[in-house]
């Protein structure tokens, strides 16, 4: 591929071989050869479409689920979605197993810790509360998005509307 910039400013490539053979042409027109970077260096990247942007969120608060942690009582434990199935499954045994059991389990920082059913319910309200802030964050980053899209839209229908009564 060869690179090519046209008298007006457009860049653009080509097939190596079709450069060659019609490198008359090429100079006729007045294409400069460009370096690939060059060319890269000025494609200028398409504004973000609404699922772009709502893409991009969705990622980012999955992101945040995946590499949750909370603390609790000094220590601090992994919250992703499969350590809080195993918490629920824990804190199950633990509450037919009667007053007093425990269960050893391995805390983020991979020390193992004696908890208690109170201490999994505990630990399960940390995570429901962080878990809640995240979707919440999510969906006013969503809404903002909806909203700059509807204002877009409205700005254009506007536009459209006062385009049409100037010609009536």
């Amino acid at each position: 591929m060869k690179w090519f910039r046209d008298l007006s400013g457009s860049e653009f490539g080509v097939d190596e071989n079709y450069a060659i053979a019609n490198a008359n042409e090429i100079e006729a027109q007045g294409w400069v050869e460009i370096t690939r970077e060059e060319a890269a260096a000025n494609v200028k990247a398409a504004p973000l479409t609404k699922a772009d942007k709502i893409a991009a969120i969705n990622a980012e608060r999955d992101a945040e689920l995946a590499a949750l942690i909370v603390e609790y009582n000094g220590a601090r434990y992994d919250a992703d979605e499969k350590s809080q199935l195993r918490m629920t499954a824990a804190l199950s045994l633990l509450s037919v197993a009667g007053d007093g059991a425990s269960q050893e389990w391995i805390d983020a920082d991979n020390i193992a810790r004696s908890l208690s059913a109170n201490d999994f319910a505990q630990i399960g309200a940390l995570i429901a509360r962080k878990v809640t802030a995240i979707m919440l964050a999510a969906r006013a980053k969503k809404d903002a998005v909806n909203a700059e899209i509807e204002g877009i839209d409205s700005a254009t229908e506007a536009r459209n509307d006062k385009e049409g009564a100037n010609n009536d």
